[in-house]
């Protein structure tokens, strides 16, 4: 523990972080306190008091004063809130976060974290659940939200008649002589209670709740929580056995195989019931073990940001108690490696990685070719290639760290077998400097490249097999009469839309690009979909819930940066050689060409995401909402169509590609932010649009008169005497003067 006490002491600028922490063993208490804590010191615990709301609802439910079915408006005062037309929000739902309800209030204020806590009241509260109501989604998933935890107390103190405080009193801590764990502090225990500390180590005020008290406004010890999870431990022993039995079933998941009771959230894996907390100054964590009768609390004076170790000691102490391996708390010193060790152990894991990579691909593909005829190889290996590429891409974009996967192995340990983690334990190898923790990582790299070799050897050994249907058998499959591509307008226009079409699946090079700028796009949807709220902005419900700024954003960068991608491709020549085809041909600049162009870029690039994105939205929102996002999301791929066929007219995959034009080198950085903040902007725009029938009309009239008048421009032109049908890329000509007058 003594290295993490160097943490403790950054946690407070003037040295007043504490740690106190807890453990019960088959009946047997122990207590160890470090820096400025003590046994009976006072903490804020957080969303810990989420718990202590669940038991209560539990208790009434059991004397037969609610049932968790209940409707929640018939605990609220009259005319609070209309009925909803259709799901309605339960005491149950509110209780397992399952109520649709938002993490935090829209009428919270321009305030700071802590004020948007403490000086929210319950006339506050009632404002927000009349404006908002208390409809439940159909489709409603895990959501953490202080917010349904507050509406949970006012409705149990409401059917009580009495306040929260007094409730809490009344049921809990009295009957379990837990007489320091309480709302408001008295002077003697205000002496005892320990000053909290921010995140940027300075002191900063107690958090004095009032809606919120049942979300997070609890002060205890550790030994009165030792007495409270003594009693979930063995509710025999407590007067309220039934409720405490109650309130530990399961009711729903989290996530995965995780469960979550009343409050509590059970881990299969482990077995264990836990919890966790923070307030402005305070960290806390609490578990417990029926079936090997263990609970552990750890309280902690400051910040998380400041002691980002506590999740670390919670996992370290669950494991101790359980008897598993425990994370190890001491930091284990690795003398570096010198300079020139490390850049041959760094190329060394690059080469390695670049092996393994290769070698995976090329194997994957062998294997198809001796498992599938040559003509069904042909059609898939194009599909393989893509969904690789997309892959790599994505991850490399998403990946974490190797220490996020040490700790978070526990609940996710298929994380500890993503490729890219092993050739981290391998450079940490090869350089002298691996850390214990790495050394899972560094012999799976060593089995991953010897069977990516192996399984490529035995592919490639194997085709000697099947080379001779190469010669045999024709490269190009015969198409199926019902895989024939359906009619785009006239002859021409069909012509250069079958042909786009069919350049773009049989190229490897321009499959390739396409697949990076379609993997990009996804990359970018993922990263909106998990973003934190500070980037994405203030939203209700989850990301898939309607109107979710993330998914608004997700559809639009996929849109856009599809036609962006088809848009590159196009401007790519499929073989110089074979321009004298079209050169020869009676083709003409003018409108035709233009709607083909047109025609081209909306079947390979807007249709296929727009179809995709109107499956999704179709399926998770209702289908006004959905619709309405639809037509925005077809006239803005419109918009961007019209964008990229504007200017020299060229036929797809023929005209000369000029390199260098577009300066990638110095417009990068720029294109990327655009794409984050103009996406993010744009969905948050709409969604204000969406709110609202007017605006909603307003929005769709605009943007089909932009669509239009973008149609209607290039048509313009684009007759021929206006326009070239063009070849051959040439650079500008440039005129110079000599001014030798």
């Amino acid at each position: 523990m003594t290295p993490m006490l160097c943490h403790l002491d950054l946690a407070a600028v003037d040295g007043g972080a504490g740690l106190v922490i807890g453990v019960s063993t088959h009946g047997q208490r122990r207590i160890v306190t470090y820096g400025t804590a003590k046994c009976d010191s006072l903490f804020e615990i957080g969303s810990i008091t989420k718990t202590f709301t669940g038991l209560l609802l539990a208790q009434m439910a059991v004397r037969g004063e609610v049932d968790l079915r209940d409707p929640v408006r018939d605990f609220l005062p009259p005319r609070t809130v209309a009925s909803p037309k259709g799901f309605e929000a339960t005491l149950l739902d509110l209780a397992t976060h399952h109520s649709g309800l938002p993490p935090m209030p829209d009428n919270t204020g321009p305030a700071n974290q802590r004020e948007s806590f403490t000086n929210y009241h319950a006339s506050d509260l009632y404002d927000f659940i009349q404006r908002h109501g208390l409809e439940k989604p159909s489709n409603a998933t895990f959501l953490y939200s202080n917010l349904g935890f507050a509406v949970l107390g006012a409705a149990l103190a409401n059917r009580a008649g009495t306040s929260y405080p007094a409730l809490l009193q009344r049921n809990i801590t009295e009957p379990l002589r837990m007489n320091d764990t309480v709302i408001a502090l008295s002077p003697e225990q205000r002496s005892r209670f320990l000053q909290g500390y921010g995140a940027d180590a300075r002191p900063t005020p107690a958090w004095d709740l009032d809606a919120f008290a049942s979300a997070g406004g609890i002060r205890s010890t550790a030994v009165d929580m030792l007495t409270y999870l003594k009693a979930q431990l063995h509710p025999e022993t407590a007067p309220f056995r039934a409720a405490l039995i109650e309130s530990q079933k399961f009711r729903d998941y989290v996530a995965g195989n995780m469960r979550i009771a009343l409050a509590w959230v059970y881990d299969p894996g482990t077995g264990v019931y836990a919890h966790d907390g923070a307030t402005g100054g305070f960290t806390s964590y609490t578990c417990f073990d029926p079936h090997r009768d263990f609970a552990a609390v750890v309280l902690l004076n400051a910040h998380p940001v400041k002691f980002p170790m506590l999740t670390v000691l919670g996992e370290h102490v669950r494991q101790r108690l359980s008897g598993e391996p425990a994370l190890s708390l001491t930091p284990i010193s690795v003398a570096p490696a010198g300079p020139i060790r490390s850049f041959f152990a760094y190329w060394i894991a690059m080469i390695a990685a670049g092996v393994f990579m290769f070698c995976c691909v090329l194997g994957l593909q062998g294997v198809a070719a001796q498992l599938l005829p040559r003509r069904w190889f042909l059609r898939a290996s194009a599909f393989l290639q893509l969904v690789v590429f997309c892959v790599l891409l994505i991850g490399y974009f998403l990946q974490r760290s190797p220490a996020s996967v040490l700790i978070n192995d526990a609940h996710k340990p298929w994380l500890a077998w993503v490729p890219s983690y092993w050739f981290v334990g391998l450079y940490q190898q090869v350089s002298g400097s691996l850390h214990p923790a790495l050394s899972p990582f560094a012999m799976r790299a060593w089995m991953g490249l010897f069977a990516s070799g192996l399984i490529t050897a035995a592919a490639y050994a194997a085709s000697y097999r099947t080379v001779s249907n190469i010669v045999e058998q024709p490269d190009i499959a015969p198409a199926f009469r019902s895989g024939r591509l359906p009619r785009f307008g006239g002859l021409f226009q069909t012509a250069i839309v079958h042909f786009s079409i069919r350049s773009l699946l049989r190229s490897r090079r321009h499959r390739i690009i396409f697949a990076f700028y379609v993997g990009a796009g996804l990359a970018f949807a993922i990263l909106f979909l998990n973003a934190p709220p500070e980037l994405t902005g203030p939203t209700e419900g989850g990301s898939w819930d309607p109107l979710s700024i993330p998914l608004l954003a997700s559809t639009i960068a996929v849109m856009g940066v599809s036609v962006i991608g088809a848009r590159k491709v196009f401007s790519l020549p499929l073989d110089l050689r074979a321009n004298w085809i079209f050169r020869t041909m009676p083709f003409r600049a003018g409108r035709q060409c233009v709607a083909a162009r047109r025609r081209a870029l909306i079947a390979i690039s807007v249709a296929p995401v727009w179809a995709i994105s109107a499956g999704l939205l179709l399926w998770l929102w209702p289908w006004r909402l959905a619709a309405a996002h639809l037509a925005v999301l077809l006239f803005f791929g419109i918009i961007l169509a019209e964008f990229s066929v504007d200017g020299v007219q060229r036929i797809p995959f023929t005209c000369s590609y000029l390199p260098g034009k577009s300066k990638i080198y110095l417009t990068f950085w720029l294109w990327i932010s655009l794409l984050l903040f103009g996406t993010i902007e744009a969905a948050l725009n709409e969604r204000d649009a969406l709110t609202s029938g007017a605006g909603t009309t307003a929005m769709l009239l605009g943007l089909g008169l932009a669509a239009a008048i973008c149609i209607l421009r290039n048509n313009r032109f684009a007759h021929p005497s206006r326009a070239e049908l063009r070849h051959e890329e040439m650079p500008a000509d440039q005129v110079l003067t000599l001014d030798l007058s």
